[in-house]
Order: C-alpha cells, then sequence, then structure tokens
C-alpha cells in the first residue's frame, strides 16, 4: 500500500472535533476530551506519529503543541469577518481555518469531515450541525491552504485551495458545497490484490456521453475500501461553482469522477506509482470547430504524481475536436492518470 493511500484512509478515519458553545471561542481548555497531540497527526507522505495500522483512531488531529497556553488562539465564529484578501504577500502563519459547509440545496451539513493541509500536514475536523466548522492549525509558515471533504455518503469533494490568507485565524468566505455523488458505476478490476491489468480499452460514461477511457494493459488503482466500480459526473455549473476554479473564468464543462483520486497507472508501480493516460472522448455540444485545439485542466487531490497543490487547477492535457464536429478527444499519448475533477476550455 502506498504511504499516501494510508495518509487518505487516516483522514477519513479521524475525526477530531472543534466544538464550542455557540457564541464561544475555542481555546486550549476547550480541547476534546481524549486529544492527544502525538496520536494521529497525518503527513502528506503518510506517515503517523504512531502505528496506526489501518484502523480507526479517535483522538483528536491537533499540532503538537496546541495543549500549550499560547499555542491555540480562538477559533472563529460564524459572525466573524471574512478575510477578503491578504494581509501581506505569503508565506502566512495561519492558526485556525473556519467556515460553513452545506450540501447541494444549500442546507448545512453537520458531522461533514473537513481536512486542512499545509506545510506537509494534514488536520481533520468535522463541522457541527448548522455547518460551520472551526480547525486549529500549527500557525507555521504556509504559502497557501487546502482543502477537501471526505464523505460518508459519498459526496463530489472539491478540493478547494485558498492563496488570499492573513496570520492568524481565517473565516473562508467561498459557498462550500457538497453535491451527491453516484452509488453505482462501471465494474473495474481491483488493484490490490491482484495486480490486474485492464485486458481492453475500458469506457466509463456519464450521462451526457462523456466518456473516460481507461487504457489496456494499465492497472485502475482505486481508493482502499471503497467499490470496485468508477462513475463520471458531469457536474451543474449553472447552478455552482466549486471552490477551485475562478468563477471569471469558467472552463466549458465540468466532470467528477467518484470515487476522488483514483489512478491509472503502469503495472508494478502501486508502491511508487508510474500514471499512464486515460483518454477523454467528450460531447461537442459547444459549438467548436473541427480540429480546434482544447486544453483539459484538472484539480489537484490528495497524489503528489501530479505534481499539483491540493486544490491547484492546471492544464494537464491537451484535445482536439473530430473532424465531424462531434466529439472532442484527447490527443494520442494525451491524458490525465490521476482522476479527480477535470474541466476543458479552447486552447489559447
Amino acid at each position: 500500500m502506498s504511504a499516501l493511500r494510508l495518509a487518505l484512509i487516516l483522514i477519513l478515519a479521524v475525526a477530531p472535533a472543534c466544538e464550542r458553545e455557540p457564541g464561544g471561542a475555542l481555546d486550549a481548555a476547550d480541547t476534546p476530551v481524549d486529544a492527544a497531540p502525538d496520536s494521529a497527526e497525518t503527513t502528506v507522505d503518510g506517515e503517523t506519529d504512531d502505528d496506526a495500522g489501518g484502523e480507526v483512531v479517535p483522538d483528536v488531529d491537533e499540532p503538537e503543541d496546541a495543549g500549550a497556553e499560547d499555542a491555540a488562539p480562538p477559533c472563529l465564529e460564524p459572525d466573524a469577518e471574512c478575510a477578503a484578501s491578504a494581509c501581506h504577500s505569503p508565506p502566512f502563519s495561519v492558526t485556525c481555518i473556519a467556515g460553513t459547509v452545506r450540501d447541494d440545496t444549500g442546507t448545512p451539513l453537520g458531522n461533514q469531515v473537513v481536512s486542512a493541509c499545509l506545510d506537509g500536514r494534514c488536520f481533520s475536523g468535522r463541522s457541527r450541525e448548522d455547518g460551520w466548522f472551526a480547525l486549529r492549525l500549527p500557525g507555521s509558515l504556509t504559502n497557501s491552504l487546502g482543502m477537501h471533504f471526505p464523505s460518508d455518503p459519498p459526496r463530489l469533494e472539491p478540493f478547494c485551495r485558498f492563496r488570499d490568507l492573513c496570520d492568524g485565524a481565517v473565516h473562508v468566505c467561498a459557498d462550500l458545497r457538497l453535491y451527491p455523488a453516484p452509488t453505482t458505476g462501471t465494474a473495474v478490476p481491483l488493484a490490490p490484490p491482484p495486480d490486474s491489468p485492464l485486458a481492453a480499452d475500458l469506457r466509463v460514461e456519464a450521462d451526457d456521453g462523456a466518456a473516460l477511457v481507461l487504457p489496456a494493459g494499465a492497472v485502475v488503482l482505486l481508493p482502499i475500501g471503497l467499490p470496485d466500480w468508477m462513475a463520471l459526473t458531469r457536474f451543474p455549473l449553472e447552478e455552482h461553482v466549486p471552490c477551485f476554479l475562478d468563477p471569471a473564468r469558467l472552463p466549458l464543462a465540468l466532470w467528477a469522477v467518484t470515487p476522488g483520486n483514483a489512478q491509472i497507472i503502469e503495472p508494478g508501480t502501486m508502491t511508487d506509482p508510474v500514471l499512464r493516460a486515460a483518454g477523454l472522448d467528450l460531447p461537442n455540444e459547444f459549438g467548436l470547430a473541427p480540429g480546434t485545439a482544447v486544453d483539459v485542466y484538472m484539480v489537484g487531490g490528495g497524489h503528489q504524481e501530479t505534481g499539483l497543490e491540493t486544490g491547484e487547477w492546471a492544464p494537464m492535457a491537451t484535445a482536439t475536436v473530430t473532424p465531424d464536429g462531434t466529439r472532442i478527444r484527447t490527443d494520442p499519448g494525451q491524458g490525465l492518470g490521476d482522476l479527480t475533477w477535470f474541466g476543458i476550455y479552447p486552447a489559447e
């Protein structure tokens, strides 16, 4: 099992609370019972301060010095003022990240896991009944902060990246909404075990006719503990803009892969994954002329192999409109090896 995959399992398992009475602030004295600063801290490379062995870790994922009197300044309450822009140029020293998480209808989500990652470490907690969360962070210097939302029942999990930060506590202004994810999809061979390359190309299709084409000879590496299937969902950008997108520059269309963070890899590279490109075969409902070049963007998730930070939205492949103008297909040798969210833009 790769170290990073173990980290993702532990993030799903830990459930630290940053709870306080309405109108009150969280300080060192309010740390939940059994909080153990050394017991459940998870790093991006999957190392933990103890050997959890993949079991549920009930303790709180707090910064190492969270028990010190001056190490846990109050977290923010829902009526706190948002940080609209950076107070100074990075790096920043962030001590708390807070905000409200909702479902697709705008209803607050209680008991929702929230994970915040910075400086090579991730800290997780759960929202209150009113959807509000507030996570203490170590206050170490960082250039950006990433967040994601492991969900059960499954929801489309955006990966958020925040760069407009200030020192101290930060109240996230973004509308953090989690849409329901599919509960069934296209069956794929499990790995591990066995480390089974695909015998033929496998198409994973969305309701709008878009498809992922998983290449023959590659291994589909799904997150451990999740079903042995994959689904593709067209996201309704007309309803909501996820946190990793610039509202002023939206893609022509956006899709999410379930389960998030699936990888397409070379056989025999599970310990140190070597990514293979999954092709895209998308409907051209945008009126793009035959031969038009298209850029495929992807959001950085929980894997380091892509070279993207959590929540970073960047071009990762190219595609072209087919000669008959009906489809948009990735160019030879192009595609996505790490499958989270992706979208398309006319090439600039």
